[in-house]
C-alpha cells in the first residue's frame, strides 16, 4: 500500500511540475519579475532566458527565438526555465528546451519565427534536465526525466519550489 501511495504521489508531483512548466512556457513573458544579478539582469517583456552549457551562464534573447541559439560566447544554447526554493533571489536552471535541427530550420523559415519556446509541446521539441542529454518532449524518456527532476526538486526545495522568470 505504501508503494502504491508513493506512486500516486509521484504521479501527482510530476503532473504538477509538467503543468507548471506548460503554464510557465505559455505565460513566460508575463509571470512576474525576475530578480537580476550581474550575470542575469532582469528581462524585458518579450525576452526569454537561454543557457550556455559551456560557460554555465544565462543570457536573454527574444522570446520567439528558436533554440538552440548561439550565445554571446559562441556556443549553441537552449532555452532554460529557472527554479528557486525562495523568492527567486537564488535560482538554478531546471529544464532546458531545444529543437531538432530540422524543426529549428522549419520554424526559422516562418515569417513569425514560429515561437518555439512558448506554447504547448510539439514534434521536434527536445527537453533536458542537464543541457547535455536530450529527449523528444512527448517521449517516455522525457516523462521519466521530468519525474526524476520532480523528485530531485522536491528534495531540494521541500514545499517551496517556484518557477522564476
Amino acid at each position: 500500500m505504501g508503494e502504491r501511495g508513493n506512486g500516486i504521489l509521484d504521479r501527482r508531483a510530476l503532473a504538477l511540475l509538467v503543468l507548471a512548466a506548460v503554464i510557465g512556457l505559455s505565460w513566460w513573458s508575463i509571470v512576474g519579475s525576475f530578480n537580476g544579478d550581474a550575470d542575469n539582469p532582469g528581462l524585458v517583456d518579450d525576452q526569454s532566458w537561454f543557457w550556455d552549457p559551456v560557460e554555465q551562464r544565462a543570457f536573454s534573447a527574444p522570446s520567439l527565438s528558436n533554440p538552440p541559439l548561439e550565445s554571446p560566447w559562441g556556443n549553441p544554447s537552449p532555452a532554460v526555465l529557472f527554479f528557486s526554493c525562495s523568492e527567486c533571489d537564488e535560482r538554478f536552471p531546471g529544464i532546458f528546451i531545444s529543437l531538432t535541427p530540422d524543426m529549428k530550420a522549419e520554424l526559422d523559415a516562418k515569417p513569425d519565427g514560429g515561437g518555439a519556446v512558448l506554447g504547448p509541446s510539439h514534434p521536434g521539441r527536445l527537453y533536458s534536465v542537464d543541457a547535455q542529454t536530450w529527449v523528444e518532449a512527448d517521449s517516455m524518456e522525457a516523462a521519466n526525466a521530468k519525474a526524476n527532476l520532480s523528485a530531485e526538486l522536491a528534495k531540494r526545495c521541500p514545499g517551496s519550489l517556484r518557477m522564476c522568470r
